[in-house]
């Protein structure tokens, strides 16, 4: 399998690969920041536990971080021009 040639981006590449990577951890804080608080209206409201609640908050961080890796490793991969 031939090697990329991985060498410093283009300084617009960098910038967009930076603009993107602060994005997505934006919003990963930006989610923490909106479901934490509403923990006791949504425990309320839809009749959980506090341990279910918990489990809830676990369920949507990990599928938070795979989709972020997953469409992360795209945009590098197009923004460094290897192939995915």
């Amino acid at each position: 399998m031939p090697q990329a040639d991985i060498t410093q981006l283009p300084p617009n590449r960098e910038r967009l690969l930076l603009y993107t990577l602060a994005a997505v951890q934006f919003t990963l804080i930006m989610d923490y920041v909106i479901m934490m608080p509403l923990g006791s209206h949504l425990m309320r409201a839809f009749g959980i536990s506090p341990a279910q609640f918990g489990f809830l908050i676990a369920v949507y961080g990990i599928s938070a971080g795979v989709s972020a890796s997953s469409v992360g490793s795209c945009w590098i991969a197009l923004i460094v021009g290897l192939p995915f």
